[in-house]
């Protein structure tokens, strides 16, 4: 995509991180002004370092929010870029932060993905000077993205000291200002595909068979169906398709396309105890939506 000419018909917006984070830091309510005082110097000295950033690579369309999480892998193996709101034109390396903090700070992708990703796309972000600068203002917007997401009824106390001592992805949770979503019981699994090439079932009468051959049937089986549906296109579901799975760093997952109109879930897979579990969210769990958990029939 980086490498793409801008068709002239798009006429995409110029992107700037840092208005979009003083709007952002601007509508963040329920904290302290202590807080919003750090929060706001914070955001001011990395305006200042990046204002002076001397950016490498060309200028052009970027994603915007470019991530693992934005990307499917379309049942004939190739890659399809979702989540295509924030589409701009901005320096590259904005495109490329992501990824570096995910391996970096957060661990989430290991030293050989990290590694085979720069070989791919043919430049380190993490050699360039401007590196730190663009990973601090990607982690506070995500700092008041997450703040965005609190209830008004839950306590706040500080959060300056835990913002330094720990990744900022994490900072709000750990000072009890924002609860995940929950996830069922278990720990993630990776399964052969031998071991989950079997029948499946929803607890409510749903049933997932995945035979052996890559082919399922479903039978009135929950599933995320639609990323961007919240109705009647998430609930439980009946054809029949094709199913694929993969392994990252650890656990198995199994995505399940349905040949009637391309609609497919993608389910993770734990381990809970001697249970076996596919699980996903139903919807977007940043708005409370139910769990889909399958155990073997």
């Amino acid at each position: 995509m980086h490498w793409l000419e801008e068709p002239e018909f798009l006429g995409l917006p110029y992107f700037d991180p840092l208005a979009k984070l003083v709007a952002s830091l601007e509508g963040l309510d329920g904290i302290s002004g202590e807080d919003r005082t750090f929060l706001e110097g914070r955001a001011a000295s990395l305006a200042r370092d990046y204002d002076r950033l001397d950016f490498v690579l060309p200028f052009g369309m970027t994603h915007g929010d470019a991530g693992i999480g934005n990307i499917l892998r379309h049942r004939d193996g190739h890659a399809v870029l979702i989540d295509l709101d924030g589409f701009v034109l901005a320096p590259r390396e904005w495109d490329l932060i992501q990824t570096a903090i995910f391996y970096d700070r957060y661990g989430w992708h290991t030293k050989a993905e990290y590694a085979e990703f720069v070989h791919r796309y043919g430049f380190g972000l993490m050699n360039w000077p401007g590196y730190e600068t663009l990973a601090g203002l990607r982690e506070l917007m995500m700092v008041a993205w997450l703040g965005h997401q609190v209830t008004t009824r839950r306590e706040l106390r500080s959060c300056r000291t835990v913002l330094v001592l720990v990744p900022v992805a994490f900072a709000l949770p750990a000072c009890g200002r924002f609860a995940f979503p929950p996830v069922p019981d278990g720990k993630p699994a990776e399964l052969p595909r031998s071991q989950t090439a079997t029948t499946w079932g929803d607890g409510t009468g749903g049933r997932l068979d995945l035979k052996p051959d890559g082919t399922f049937t479903a039978d009135d089986v929950c599933g995320d169906y639609d990323i961007s549906a919240y109705g009647p296109e998430n609930e439980p579901r009946s054809g029949s398709g094709t199913w694929d799975d993969d392994d990252l760093k650890g656990q198995s997952s199994v995505t399940v396309s349905f040949e009637a109109d391309y609609v497919s879930s993608t389910y993770w897979a734990l381990r809970d105890g001697k249970t076996l579990k596919l699980w996903t969210y139903v919807g977007d769990p940043d708005e409370g939506h139910s769990l889909c958990i399958l155990t073997l029939r």
